[in-house]
């Protein structure tokens, strides 16, 4: 194996790297925002993001799961599975933005 086929990663680990940048990349954003925040606050909005953070794991996982190397479902019948995961996941994405940006909890 050459040295510049090491260098590139499997489908499955660049899909880990970009998730893990977009979870660093938004605390990194709010990352003020956040520390003026009451201590109380801060501490709700970590439990809160770190379970979002946990749910969009477990979707993940599921999602690659259900589909091939082509990103399409292995079955035809796990369509509908994976719009609804695909769904969820951005929800996740979206609460998880909000929490650790600092923006305004809406309920």
């Amino acid at each position: 194996m050459s040295a510049a086929s090491e260098d590139v990663p499997s489908p499955g680990q660049a899909d880990e790297d970009a998730r893990q940048f977009f979870l660093e990349e938004a605390s990194r954003r709010g990352a003020k925002k956040i520390a003026a925040l009451s201590v109380e606050e801060r501490v709700k909005r970590a439990m809160m993001a770190e379970e979002a953070e946990d749910r969009m794991s477990l979707m993940y996982d599921e999602l690659e799961g259900l589909l091939g190397e082509n990103g399409m479902p292995k079955r035809v019948e796990d369509r509908e599975k994976v719009e609804v995961l695909a769904r969820q996941i951005k929800e996740a994405r979206q609460l998880y933005l909000s929490l650790v940006t600092g923006e305004d909890m809406k309920k």
